[in-house]
């Protein structure tokens, strides 16, 4: 089966450009020429797992429907969409997001299709639907890009008004501050500053105590709704939430 793959690099986190990939919203405001719009299913805000969006176009001068399902959903790390009806013999779109050493995401795109046409699908698929389908993701992942670095107030809307309510209390975006301290955000709108010195300095930090090192404690991301570290370091969520909630600061020892 012909596959196409495309990568793209975000300077951001993976956490952010996992959620726009999952965004109905924006998909219709990166497929503009093509006019695409969410018909049926979920049609605006974020798709979850095990639920489908039915999504009309005009590609090739035709007006065309695609009703695709999210089967696998691993966040912030990869999901998988499968066409269940359309124009095409098999669609399997892979989504993965990694995290690299910069900070920055790579977004890598997997496309597996047939086409169509019985025995001369496969000539379309050489001739045609390759190029197509690569320049397709290409711009869309260009506009992912776009907004996923642009400032705040530019991507959040897209990640505040959707299915992220059922994760209200997961972390949205994490920066070190310096001193030792973090500014982390949840969905929900509770933030404030998480001041860790007295943790990653005491005598007995443990496994904290490498975040010392103030260039590694500045390498602070969000991962699955929780600030983390390279190495699996990461603190208590739920009481980090509980104390920005009531009271703006969170000083774990």
């Amino acid at each position: 089966m012909p596959t196409v793959v495309v990568e793209t690099k975000i300077a951001a986190p993976p956490e952010r450009c996992f959620l726009l990939s999952l965004s109905i919203d924006l998909h219709m405001a990166s497929t503009a020429r093509t006019h695409e719009q969410a018909v049926a299913g979920v049609t605006h805000g974020l798709i979850g797992l095990g639920e489908s969006v039915t999504w009309k176009g005009r590609h090739f001068g035709f007006l065309l429907t695609h009703e695709t399902l999210i089967t696998k959903y691993d966040r912030p790390r990869y999901f998988q969409d499968v066409m269940v009806k359309g124009c095409f013999r098999r669609f399997e779109h892979d989504h993965h997001f990694d995290r690299l050493a910069d900070g920055t995401t790579l977004v890598r795109d997997e496309l597996r299709f047939a086409a169509p046409l019985g025995p001369f699908g496969w000539l379309v698929e050489k001739l045609v639907l390759r190029r197509y389908l690569s320049g397709f993701l290409a711009e869309r992942n260009l506009v992912i890009k776009r907004v996923a670095e642009a400032e705040r107030e530019v991507w959040q809307p897209y990640l505040t008004s959707s299915a992220l309510c059922d994760h209200p209390d997961d972390v949205a975006e994490v920066r070190a501050l310096g001193d030792f301290r973090l500014h982390a955000r949840f969905f929900d709108g509770t933030e404030g500053t998480v001041d860790m010195s007295a943790l990653v300095l005491a005598p007995d930090a443990g496994v904290f105590a490498g975040l010392a090192d103030p260039s590694r404690f500045a390498e602070a991301y969000v991962e699955m709704g929780a600030v983390a570290w390279p190495g699996g370091l990461d603190p208590a969520p739920d009481a980090m939430y509980a104390a920005l909630r009531d009271h703006g600061v969170w000083r774990p020892k």
